[in-house]
């Protein structure tokens, strides 16, 4: 299966945007927009050299990539620094996108444009008094007390709750180092009324997750996503390639203890349909791999990334793209909450203002 795009105006779009990714460099801190032929992977190593880090495009695009091998041509990518282009890099302003004009062969596509800066949203003030905000620590680059400004999603929610609030003093932040009892009893008894990052499950499939995931659907509401997460699926490079996730049925499958498997339910990867290992690190995942232990290792990209570098098994896996997911991280309050909405909207509106800014570049850039 090859990733899905969703081409229109082939000839025009040839014509006014002369190479693809697969034929040219891109320059970080500018805005590429996606054109016919394109693949994430070709885009990452257009950028930075290398197909594996299409994740950090990933994350800094929320709301624009839903799926690693879906892609939309027309849709407007921007192309973060990595720390280690950040010093040496000169770029044009971040602000320039190729825009496809609008004319009569084109006019009725339904391949979307590169969009337009959005304007913040015209709403009435909020007033409320204190808001107690929660999250936890040691999850880099999310929130960890050693990041500057507290970390990524630290920074998001702070501007976001303080966006046309300056100096707003109506909220607070805490740190508190337990995540087992952020979501119950911390929120689900009141005691505070937002807390972030956490994954979403997919609560459209709902019948398929665990009791965990389903107690997220029935109980929280989300905001919009802070951050997108690639969680990736390798095996080894001599093996046939997994098309679906029907034919990763049977196999064994590794993901260490303590991670997430509501993305995994949602797929029908269930403890019935696989044989799980759930080691203590990820690197006893793919060193099991490497030993023909298992057949799939699955963890997040960036810790797959470091890990294959480690090791040493840039040839000896690969990656399946097509098991490969998307998983957001949100702030999350509890539906009981008669505050929760109101709160929501708050975040939310700031969150969209950032998406559009400059002020989110320079904050992405300073944790991918």
């Amino acid at each position: 299966m090859r990733p899905t795009q969703f081409i229109g105006a082939g000839a025009l779009l040839s014509q006014l945007l002369p190479f693809t990714a697969q034929a040219a460099s891109i320059a970080c801190n500018t805005t590429y927009v996606i054109q016919p032929g394109d693949h994430l992977s070709k885009i990452s190593e257009a950028a930075y050299g290398s197909q594996r880090l299409y994740n950090k495009i990933v994350a800094a695009n929320p709301n624009v990539i839903k799926q690693p091998n879906v892609i939309t041509v027309g849709s407007a990518l921007y192309i973060p620094c990595l720390q280690s282009q950040q010093a040496q890099q000169r770029v044009a302003p971040a602000e320039q996108v190729v825009v496809i004009p609008a004319t009569a062969n084109n006019a009725t596509s339904t391949a979307p444009q590169a969009p337009a800066p959005a304007q913040a949203p015209e709403l009435p003030p909020i007033r409320m008094g204190s808001i107690k905000v929660l999250t936890g620590k040691d999850y880099a680059p999310y929130v960890d007390k050693t990041l500057p400004g507290g970390g990524f999603s630290y920074q998001l929610i702070d501007k976001s709750m303080v966006f046309e609030h300056e100096k707003a003093e109506d909220y607070r932040i805490d740190v508190v180092g337990d995540w087992s009892a952020h979501l119950q009893p911390l929120l689900s008894e009141g005691m505070y009324d937002v807390g972030f990052p956490w994954f979403k499950p997919d609560c459209g499939k709902r019948e398929l997750l665990g009791e965990a995931s389903q107690w997220r659907c029935d109980n929280l509401l989300f905001s919009e996503p802070l951050h997108n997460i690639v969680i990736t699926f390798f095996s080894r490079a001599d093996e046939p390639t997994i098309d679906s996730a029907e034919d990763a049925m049977g196999k064994t499958i590794c993901r260490p203890a303590g991670y997430f498997t509501h993305d995994m339910e949602a797929m029908g990867l269930v403890e019935s349909k696989i044989k799980r290992f759930a080691p203590d690190k990820p690197e006893d995942c793919f060193e099991m791999l490497r030993d023909g232990k298992v057949d799939l290792v699955t963890v997040n990209a960036d810790t797959s990334a470091r890990i294959i570098q480690a090791l040493g098994m840039e040839n000896l896996v690969k990656e399946e793209i097509d098991l490969s997911t998307v998983q957001s991280l949100h702030a999350v309050t509890m539906k009981t909450n008669p505050r929760s909405r109101v709160i929501l909207r708050r975040i939310n509106r700031g969150l969209r203002y950032l998406y559009n800014s400059e002020e989110y570049r320079q904050i992405a850039a300073a944790y991918l």
